[in-house]
């Protein structure tokens, strides 16, 4: 008998205080016309720019169904949408009368069913159909427009990416003298990289599972190269360091983490507590970043004060 699937469950929050967390979450709405992915964009309302529909957490609701919320209202349009979530991006959000605010996406695909005449924002926005290549060129994000790009391949494979879906480049992180095997990699578009993996086997599992994509466009059609592969079993400290960001997501991601380090304030293990004094007053309204056990977050969480993991370790815990 398989283990059932764990069930997203809905989110507790202060709508007063929902902005706070600098979450949100995105949908991907699409559709599929004669064999073309085609992607549905809407403007903003400010600045009239092209984006995805998006917003702030939700009471009740889980994080898909609040980005299927959102899709309804601000471009019309229902569907299913898929429970896991296929990426995320970071963008800086203005707000009237404050500093611009750095968010990030969670995005979550959508799959249109109907497209509706009429809606809540109907008058304060814009919204038409792309192919991927149109809409990826269109939106101002550039992890937005990576994602945009391989979602096309993407439905075909069997496995949803995870929160980790705009970095392209996988990598191995090698503790002591394992042997490891960098492979040569192309994809359909013939860019050529390299990528290290625990064995032929392990390349194996992710390239049938559709986890490898093209460093340079997002494609997922990766394939071996026809070159000998190069085998390491020298200590980390021969070899060059495999943490630093390589792609563009990935320096990106490495800003937001700069951003937030650099405006916020470093807790540590005392983050549960800080939160608490926050939400009633004790303490003085901040942003504030630390760690916290898995069941302090739902804790959190379930007595409505707004929280939100973060993609990276802080830098003090860093070995």
């Amino acid at each position: 008998m398989s283990p059932s699937k764990p069930k997203p469950l809905p989110i507790s929050i202060n709508p007063k205080q929902k902005r706070m967390a600098r979450a949100q979450f995105g949908a991907l709405c699409y559709r599929v016309e004669q064999g073309v992915v085609q992607i549905l964009l809407i403007t903003s309302r400010r600045t009239k720019r092209w984006i995805l529909p998006k917003g702030w957490p939700e009471d009740g609701l889980t994080p898909a169904q609040a980005a299927a919320n959102e899709a309804r209202e601000e471009a019309g349009v229902t569907g299913k949408i898929k429970q896991r979530p296929i990426g995320v991006y970071s963008y800086e959000k203005h707000v009237e009368n404050a500093e611009s605010l750095p968010c990030m996406v969670t995005l979550y695909a959508l799959k249109v069913k109907t497209q509706c005449d009429t809606y809540p924002e109907q008058s304060e926005r814009q919204r038409q159909w792309f192919s991927c290549e149109e809409a990826a060129s269109r939106v101002a994000e550039p992890e937005l427009a990576r994602l945009i790009k391989a979602f096309a391949p993407l439905l075909s494979t069997i496995s949803p990416l995870d929160l980790s879906g705009a970095i392209t480049q996988i990598r191995v992180n090698r503790q002591g003298a394992s042997p490891v095997i960098r492979f040569s990699l192309k994809c359909s578009h013939n860019h050529s990289f390299d990528s290290w993996f625990q064995s032929s086997e392990a390349y194996e599992k992710l390239a049938k599972a559709g986890m490898l994509t093209c460093v340079e466009c997002g494609d997922c059609a990766v394939e071996k190269s026809l070159m000998a592969p190069k085998i390491s079993t020298q200590t980390p400290s021969e070899n060059p360091a495999l943490s630093a960001p390589m792609s563009e997501a990935e320096r990106n991601f490495a800003k937001i983490k700069q951003k937030i380090e650099a405006n916020s304030d470093y807790v540590g293990m005392n983050f549960a507590h800080e939160a608490r004094a926050m939400h009633s007053g004790e303490s003085p309204n901040r942003a504030i970043y630390g760690e916290a056990k898995a069941e302090e977050a739902k804790a959190l969480i379930d007595e409505g004060i707004p929280v939100a993991p973060l993609p990276f370790v802080p830098k003090r815990q860093t070995n």
